[in-house]
């Protein structure tokens, strides 16, 4: 995806993750990645968001439900011991809204927890 880190250029702070993932349904969408790191899934999502998403919103004229986002963590890992980070999104009108994670989410109509 233009515009996006590689696994290449992330420094060795960051953890590796797999590509980010777009899934788009006439006006649903979902953006999905997978790493060892929380921290380093929400950099990606907030890279997506303000790299992809909202410049082609904005560009084919589409606005987002902002009351419609959702996040959530899905992880089994011991050492993620009640880690929630959120992610801060900066929308078309130029505010930063922040995006908490919640333990159900909804998609299509399908309940995720």
């Amino acid at each position: 995806m233009p515009g996006l880190q590689t696994n290449e250029e992330i420094n060795d702070t960051e953890i590796a993750a797999t590509p980010p993932n777009l899934i788009m349904f006439v006006d649903d969408g979902k953006v999905y990645v997978s790493s060892t790191s929380l921290e380093t899934n929400t950099r990606i999502i907030k890279n997506v968001w303000e790299s992809i998403i909202a410049p082609w919103a904005q560009q084919v004229g589409f606005e987002y439900d902002i009351e419609k986002r959702e996040l959530a963590h899905y992880t089994r890992r011991k050492n993620d011991n009640g880690k929630a980070p959120e992610v801060a999104l900066k929308d078309a009108d130029g505010i930063t809204r922040v995006v908490k994670p919640q333990p159900i989410v909804k998609w299509l109509g399908v309940y995720f927890d």
